[in-house]
């Protein structure tokens, strides 16, 4: 069994269980190294038929890093993974430095607890890069979670805007260049979808993931 002091001070990064200390990073310093090293392979751009823009760091099928990758995803909704946010919107902002967000504003996917999740931590650290702010504009329907449905049913998730957001909200959105929705991982494109259905009346919008996987 591990000491008290382990216990406080370390965690273990959640690819290879090394110890990492507390706060720091979900991945130990290696891992998290090999994982960036992949990124200009596997960071990309993708035009939706819908009309908007899909900036992603990493795909989760392309290269050999799938399995850091599946690490990540399931680490950063572990709650403990602020600190890995700022790192990757760094990394972010450095990979997708040719398009230039202009005075953007970022927009989590809704959080099935209304209280700040993954998408939310992701939202905020790229509003700390571009020096910005982040804007907690959705709720989710109160039905099965996501991951729990089909794809015909993802197909179908409804967005709802939230029922206690302060006066002068809209306004509030129009001073910004671009309306930029966030999430960790885009699958179907269901939840993105729905969102720029409602982003776009505020003008140009695009979408920022982690990964996505087809």
């Amino acid at each position: 069994m591990k000491n008290w002091v382990d216990l406080i001070c370390f965690q273990f990064c959640v690819h290879c269980g090394e110890y990492v200390y507390q706060g720091e990073n979900i991945f130990c310093y290696s891992c998290f190294r090999k994982l960036l090293d992949k990124t200009h392979k596997v960071s990309g751009l993708r035009e939706i038929k819908s009309g908007y823009l899909h900036f992603y760091l990493f795909d989760w099928e392309k290269g050999d890093n799938s399995s850091l990758v599946h690490s990540l995803i399931y680490g950063i909704k572990g709650g403990r993974a602020q600190v890995t946010f700022n790192k990757l919107a760094s990394q972010f902002a450095l990979y997708h430095s040719k398009y230039g967000f202009k005075n953007p504003v970022f927009v989590p996917a809704p959080s099935k607890n209304h209280e700040v999740d993954h998408a939310g931590q992701w939202a905020m650290a790229l509003a700390k890069v571009y020096g910005t702010q982040y804007f907690d504009l959705f709720d989710r329907s109160k039905d099965l979670e996501q991951k729990q449905k089909n794809r015909a049913e993802r197909n179908k998730l409804k967005l709802k805007i939230k029922d206690n957001l302060p006066l002068g909200w809209e306004s509030f959105l129009y001073k910004f260049s671009e309306i930029v929705f966030v999430d960790d991982i885009l699958t179907t494109g269901a939840t993105a979808k729905k969102a720029y259905e409602y982003l776009k009346m505020f003008g140009k919008t695009s979408c920022i993931t982690v990964t996505y996987r087809l």
